[in-house]
């Protein structure tokens, strides 16, 4: 594997996360794709420098990244084409035709399918900027849940200002909290679905309830049996009543959560 990949990774993990010094990662693996001057590796570096500056509200700096990168696009594969398109439908409004899931979907503007898409393929950022994508407002509020949830900090703040921006109310910033304070580490969005598994309700019911997809509370559900030690739903609600998490917690400042 080239250097390239891993510096790229790297690089992206950070500036997703807010955190600072991944600029000079990413400065690195263009002069090194520069130097190779292989299509696939100016599509690597490129998108990843164009998510930094767009992670950073430059989104004309962000666009001069994707221009030199749709330059090479047709000499990439199919799965960078997608990337490619992806990443113009989402700084720049353009859509191309792209015949592979989840990309066309998204593309064509069907994020909360295209979501799915992700998460059955692992994606959970991806699932939550396609989601991110649509701009609908339940869609957004389920984003931003998502990207608090993986520590995506910095896109997570875009999901933020694009709400206000909209006229919507957001989650109030440092929402994570919750998930440090939590007896075992629970997310907010974790301990409301578990309250609602322990009354009860099945993944159709709490779908309903919080306007999320069923495949997105069969994803936290999973993610609840595993932090609980459980593997059941009937032994994730004992143990939530033994440790008495079936009722609304009340965190730090006296919010619930």
């Amino acid at each position: 594997m080239h250097r390239l990949n891993p510096l790229c990774s790297f690089a992206k993990v950070m500036a997703r996360r807010g955190q600072d010094g991944f600029w000079p990662y990413l400065d690195e693996a263009m002069q090194s794709a520069a130097a190779i001057d292989e299509p696939e590796w100016l599509v690597l570096a490129g998108l990843a420098r164009a998510e930094g500056h767009w992670l950073e509200g430059r989104m004309a700096a962000a666009i001069s990244e994707l221009d030199r990168v749709r330059d090479v696009a047709p000499a990439v594969s199919p799965v960078q084409r997608g990337w490619v398109a992806l990443w113009s439908r989402r700084l720049t409004g353009a859509t191309a035709a792209i015949d592979l899931e989840p990309f066309a979907f998204q593309i064509a503007g069907n994020g909360a399918y295209a979501a799915e898409l992700w998460d059955r393929l692992g994606y959970r950022y991806e699932a939550a900027l396609a989601l991110f994508d649509t701009r609908e407002e339940a869609l957004l509020r389920e984003s931003l849940a998502r990207l608090s949830d993986l520590g995506a900090e910095a896109a997570a703040r875009l999901v933020h200002q694009t709400m206000r921006d909209l006229g919507m109310r957001s989650i109030p910033a440092g929402a994570r909290t919750a998930t440090r304070t939590h007896p075992r580490g629970l997310t907010a969005r974790e301990q409301e679905i578990l309250q609602l598994l322990t009354s009860g309700q099945s993944n159709d019911e709490i779908s309903a309830n919080l306007f999320i997809s069923v495949r997105t509370v069969e994803h936290h559900v999973s993610a609840i049996l595993g932090k609980l030690g459980v593997t059941t739903r009937k032994s994730a609600a004992q143990e939530a009543r033994r440790l008495d998490l079936h009722r609304p917690r009340i965190g730090v400042g006296g919010h619930e959560i």
